[in-house]
């Protein structure tokens, strides 16, 4: 579903949920945000290590 809405690939979005993804390129985030009609804050949390 979220794929489709957004260009990206289904095993890319698995990883992002999953937390198995350690960096985003900004091109990856502009689709999620338009394809899900969200802002980058909604998407990311920053917390510190």
């Amino acid at each position: 579903m979220y794929s489709k809405c957004t260009g990206i690939s289904r095993n890319t979005i698995t990883a992002l949920q999953g937390g198995a993804i350690k960096r985003i390129d900004f091109e990856t985030l502009d689709r999620l945000c338009k394809g899900l009609n969200v802002r980058p804050s909604d998407l990311i949390v920053y917390t510190e290590k």
